[in-house]
């Protein structure tokens, strides 16, 4: 009985062809917009369910509508010599018993919905929109368990595809595009063991898909992206990693204004902490200063005034956004410990800690018995977040907030932070991100609150109203001085 040829209208550009080929287990396809991701994808998937009967293949997207919108609607119109679609299911059954099953994760707790699952080809589209721990419990169902494939070199295979920007940026260009050279397979450290050389963990590839490599684009959509800001359009044009796509604070963070050399902080000068309580989550603990008068240090000139963050304490698992589980009174003394000799002015906190429940004390009595005594901070949100950002932009160029570059993982997730889709002056709350250390940093900055300076005049009478011509032609003033306020 001859076999049966079922011919599927692809033709994979250079790139694509890469993807379809490559050995490596673990890959992230993708860069700059209109390269052809969802497409090789979802082409790449059919493939292993046709080429290995019994293949149980899942394909994902962060919600439904997206899921439908870029893929369900193309598998649906799979040959029925190939085999049926059924809807209930969400699921394409092969004829040789493979499945093509399309999924979804708009919050962390739906990913519970596949932890029973075998995963023997997994893709996920658009990466960079599903958190870490989205993510990593998707890939613990990657796995044969008894079954055998025609092509046990290629499988289990992870696909991820991605834009520059999204919760999971660092998360995603820590593991791809730091790790190795662009489609140069790398073995990432074993989860086991990552100090053991000879413990690899899965061979793994970056291939970046530029607009470029679609010759199918057409000139419209390639100069879709000249009404967008600078570091959007060239993260989405050129798919530069190094620009965080829809980042809060793409416009006013500058790691070269913002991150400087430690340095020897005056006594005099004012010091602060802000804490953001984890347990399960991340807890955050931020060392502020406060410059008593211009200072110059390691070529950087930092204003009177500005804000010096010295020194943090993240309590994280490494590489991942979940916490230690530590008690109150450990992370109190973790961070008294930090402080030898250093004169703290005051301290603030998310007021969530001084919540009791069941009677006892609160998390935040329970670190004052250590020695932390904090106060409530305002923690209005998009009050709190336009404070940053204005201490960022500072003033005439000049930035009025700094970063010590050991403060590495606050310099490392601020940048990522997404806009909320419904409440744009605010941090995007869902999906989760790693925004611990940016709401101590919030809290700490809402406790100094900062305005430009202030314009007036003279002779200025707050009780003298204007004249007409003031109103009509303000800049006609004169004997104007810079008040800092």
């Amino acid at each position: 009985m001859s076999a049966k040829v079922l011919y599927l209208d692809y033709e994979p550009q250079p790139r694509q062809q890469i993807l379809h080929q490559t050995k490596a287990r673990f890959v992230l396809y993708g860069g700059s917009a209109g390269g052809g991701k969802s497409f090789c994808l979802r082409f790449d998937a059919v493939s292993y369910c046709l080429r290995n009967p019994g293949c149980q293949a899942y394909l994902f997207r962060r919600t439904l509508m997206e899921l439908e919108a870029n893929h369900i609607r193309f598998i649906r119109e799979l040959p029925p010599e190939a085999g049926t679609w059924m809807e209930a299911r969400k699921t394409f059954a092969f004829n040789n018993g493979s499945n093509l099953v399309c999924g979804y994760c708009e919050n962390d707790q739906d990913v519970l919905r596949y932890q029973g699952s075998e995963q023997h080809y997994q893709g996920i589209d658009e990466a960079g929109t599903m958190t870490e721990y989205q993510l990593a419990f998707l890939r613990s169902r990657s796995r044969l368990g008894g079954w055998k494939p025609v092509e046990t070199e290629y499988l289990p295979k992870i696909v991820y595809t991605a834009n520059p920007g999204g919760v999971s940026h660092s998360y995603l260009k820590r593991t791809f595009i730091d790790s190795a050279p662009p489609e140069t397979i790398f073995y990432e450290k074993s989860s086991i063991d990552p100090n053991d050389p000879s413990d690899k963990g899965w061979p793994s590839i970056f291939i970046p898909a530029r607009m470029s490599d679609n010759k199918y684009l057409d000139a419209d959509y390639r100069g879709a992206f000249g009404g967008l800001p600078d570091e959007l359009a060239k993260a989405l044009r050129d798919g530069d990693w190094d620009i965080a796509s829809g980042s809060f604070f793409a416009d006013v963070f500058k790691r070269d204004q913002h991150v400087v050399k430690p340095f020897s902080i005056p006594e005099h000068w004012l010091r602060f902490t802000a804490y953001d309580h984890g347990s399960a989550q991340p807890f955050a603990n931020l060392w502020f200063a406060v410059a008593s008068e211009d200072y110059t240090e390691n070529e950087c000139n930092i204003p009177m005034g500005a804000l010096v963050v010295y020194r943090e304490l993240y309590g994280a698992i490494e590489n991942k956004d979940a916490g230690l589980k530590l008690p109150a009174e450990e992370i109190a003394t973790r961070i008294r410990a930090l402080e030898t000799g250093e004169k703290i002015t005051y301290r603030v906190a998310d007021p969530s800690i001084w919540r009791t429940e069941g009677g006892g004390p609160s998390i935040g009595e329970r670190m004052l018995n250590r020695g932390v005594n904090q106060r409530r901070a305002a923690n209005s949100r998009i009050a709190g977040w336009d404070l940053v950002r204005r201490r960022l932009a500072g003033e005439d160029g000049a930035p009025m907030m700094f970063f010590f570059d050991s403060c590495v993982h606050l310099i490392r997730t601020l940048p990522v932070l997404i806009h909320d889709a419904h409440r744009i002056e605010d941090i995007a709350q869902a999906p989760k991100q790693p925004d611990h250390l940016a709401d101590s940093l919030r809290y700490g900055v809402s406790s100094r609150p900062y305005t430009t300076a202030l314009v007036v005049e003279e002779d200025y009478d707050p009780a003298r109203l204007p004249t007409l011509r003031e109103m009509i032609k303000p800049e006609m003033q004169t004997r104007q001085k810079r008040v800092r306020i």
